[in-house]
């Protein structure tokens, strides 16, 4: 595993060079998780502060930060 995390429209989208950041900037540090199939709130906010960090991290676009920033207010 990785360590990328993403809105489930943005997820199979990912470009090269955002992998690539990934690589070089997540995947070292990343600790595997394992999360239910049906998340509970505590699941929820955690995935999307990790789809948060990968959207900060590989420069996506504001309006898909701001998406996910709402999902977790």
């Amino acid at each position: 595993k990785i360590g990328y995390a993403a809105l489930k429209s943005d997820f199979e989208n990912i470009r090269n060079y955002r992998k690539e950041l990934v690589m070089s900037n997540v995947t070292p540090k990343w600790i595997p998780r394992s999360y239910p199939r049906i998340a509970d709130e505590k699941n929820a906010i955690e995935r999307y502060k990790l789809a948060l960090l990968n959207a900060v991290l590989t420069s996506s676009h504001d309006s898909t930060k701001a998406m996910i920033s709402l999902k977790i207010a």
